[in-house]
């Protein structure tokens, strides 16, 4: 108990709980679209087994990939095209690089759609135009996909399950007890979400960056002469320090500028 409440435990259970919330809050957006597309008489229970998959999948994919890694993760291939790529190559290292190219490429998706997106029902158009079964299908890969990259960014941070399991489980304890009230709180605080986003793409780097030494710490792959290695622990949090306050700040200017606006109209 004393190791779970020590200070980098709790810094990296913080960040970590933030991050999975993050994904949950997509999960359960997706969720809910593919459960919209059922028949409205089985939509409340394609709901309900999709977030309960969900749950079990965070759980079962993070337990399986570790079991992998630890088994497999030693490197398979080493490279050796000089001064263009060079290296070991293993499954941790293909993890890293595809969990963590998928952490970028969802931050991105995701803060274009709440800059863009004001009104997401729009996505429902085809709400009861698919069987329940099929929705329930879809909801599944959804769910695999979610949970795989919650296991990079989790590995990307700590290895110490017990913070890992506790960030997993809370948000969508959170979820259940707190939906609508969750629900409306991103809906007013907009940037909140971004501002979360902006962190699981520095995760994504991060993962990237972890590939490189993943599979082989002595031959870590390196790209054009230049080594592919990890960010340090004090370099990543000043990163996640730094972005906090430039959304903190964007907001702040955002609010003040259509304050603004709204007198001047008046």
């Amino acid at each position: 108990m004393g190791e779970m409440l020590s200070l980098g435990n709790l810094a990296d259970f913080l960040l970590l709980f933030v991050l999975q919330t993050v994904l949950t809050m997509g999960n359960v957006l997706g969720i809910g679209i593919e459960a919209g597309r059922a028949p409205l008489a089985q939509q409340s229970a394609v709901r309900f087994w999709g977030i309960g998959s969900a749950v079990i999948l965070r759980i079962v994919v993070f337990l399986a990939t570790l079991g992998i890694l630890n088994g497999f993760g030693g490197a398979f291939v080493h490279l050796g095209w000089d001064g263009v790529i060079t290296g070991g190559v293993g499954l941790s290292t293909l993890a890293f690089a595809v969990g963590g190219a998928m952490l970028i490429l969802t931050a991105i998706k995701e803060i274009a759609r709440l800059l863009s997106v004001e009104h997401l029902d729009n996505d429902l158009d085809d709400r009861g135009g698919r069987p329940g079964l099929m929705s329930l299908i879809g909801i599944l890969g959804l769910n695999v996909v979610y949970a795989f990259e919650g296991t990079i960014a989790a590995l990307a941070l700590t290895t110490y399950q017990p913070v890992i399991f506790a960030a997993f489980l809370l948000p969508w304890i959170g979820v259940l007890i707190l939906r609508d009230e969750l629900t409306l709180f991103l809906s007013r605080r907009r940037m909140v979400e971004v501002g979360g986003l902006f962190i699981l793409l520095a995760v994504g780097i991060l993962a990237l960056g972890m590939a490189g030494t993943a599979s082989d710490p002595i031959a870590p792959i390196s790209i054009f002469g230049m080594a592919v290695t990890p960010m340090s622990q004090a370099a990543f949090y000043t990163t996640v320090i730094v972005l906090i306050a430039v959304v903190y700040s964007q907001s702040s200017f955002a609010r003040k500028l259509a304050a603004a606006r709204k007198a001047a109209q008046k």
